[in-house]
Order: C-alpha cells, then structure tokens, then sequence
C-alpha cells in the first residue's frame, strides 16, 4: 500500500512540474502559444532562448523546412526571466496565413496583467532583425485580429 501511495504521489508531482518544466524548456512562459491557430498538424520549431543566435538560427532552419513544404509551423523566441517573461512566436496555418503572437509579462512593473497581441501579418522576414537584438521575428507590419486573439486561446500562466 505504500509503494502504491508513493506511486501516486510522484505521478501527481511529476504532471504539476510538466507545465513549468515545458516553458523552460520552450523559453516561454506560455509554452503552448501559437499552436492554435498553426493548427493541430502542425510542425513546432519551439521558442528560442532571446540572445542565443544558434538557438535562434535552429528555429528558423526548421520553420524554413516546414514552410518550403507547405506544412502548418509554429516558432519563436522568448525569454523567461525571474520577473519578466516574454515570447515573440509566428503561426503558419494550413492555408500559409502568418500570425505573430507576442506575449509580454513584466512583474515589476504590473503584476496584475501580462500584455498580449495576435496580429495577422503579410508575411514574416525570418531574416529580420530588431533594433535591440532580442531576436523578435519581423517586420512589425502585423494587424491585430481580435477573432484570431479568441482562437488563439492565450492562457495566463
């Protein structure tokens, strides 16, 4: 009975860590963002840490391959800071609509409300490079879409 009860204690430890233990890994404190609206087929080239080019430079290869065989993507960058998160993700649906989805969350400033943002852009320069050298994707000419905000379906974390 008590192997049984350790048993179940770990499994209940184990799926209360995943969530926290995917962003980290995705470097985003939303580690599902992008997915739906990419779609459920879709190819995930993950969230690269902000300020590392080769994570970076992997993310785009990947995204490049998928969108060069017409697939459904989902990439990004982000970073997860003890106070400060942000993540800076496009989607690619099926129909090769591009969407950027930005999600910033700042405690020391606010610690009520992350900021969020879903735009529908023409297209994403995956050679684009922002003035502060974060690795944000650009260029900055996407239009918020509230429809596309609701099936984005932004948790807070």
């Amino acid at each position: 009975m008590n192997v049984l009860a350790l048993a179940a204690a770990l499994a209940i430890a184990s799926a209360a860590a995943l969530p926290a233990a995917r962003a980290a890994e995705s470097h985003c404190i939303v580690p599902e963002l992008g997915l739906p609206l990419a779609g459920p087929d879709a190819v995930d080239c993950g969230v690269a840490e902000e300020g590392k080019p080769f994570a970076r430079r992997r993310v785009v290869a990947c995204a490049r391959k998928a969108i060069a065989r017409g697939k459904p993507v989902r990439f990004g960058v982000g970073v997860m800071g003890t106070d400060a998160f942000w993540c800076d993700v496009v989607a690619v649906d099926a129909d090769l609509r591009y969407w950027k989805l930005e999600f910033d969350w700042d405690l020391s400033i606010d610690p009520g409300e992350p900021s969020a943002f879903v735009g529908r852009c023409p297209t994403i320069d995956l050679d684009w490079r922002d003035s502060g050298g974060t690795g944000r994707f650009g260029p900055l000419d996407c239009v918020h879409d509230a429809d596309a905000f609701l099936r984005a379906k932004i948790r807070r974390p």
